[in-house]
């Protein structure tokens, strides 16, 4: 470890049906699903390497982390 913080993002495992259900309703299940992979893909982006804290992933399901791209 380097001594830093973590910060620690919590978030679902992007399953169809699992999450946005609202937005689903609208524009589908599978694009849904894919915009908020997107938006997970994007935060990590953001905020990994950044001088003050070492990010950190937790997932539910916890046995099923976000695959990378």
């Amino acid at each position: 470890m380097n001594g830093l913080p973590a910060l620690v993002v919590l978030a679902r495992n992007p399953e169809a049906e699992k999450v946005k259900t609202r937005l689903a309703a609208s524009i589908g299940d599978a694009a849904a699903t894919a915009l908020y992979r997107a938006f997970l893909l994007d935060l990590g982006r953001r905020l990994a390497g950044h001088p003050a804290w070492v990010l950190r992933w937790a997932f539910a399901p916890a046995d099923r982390p976000l695959p990378a791209d």
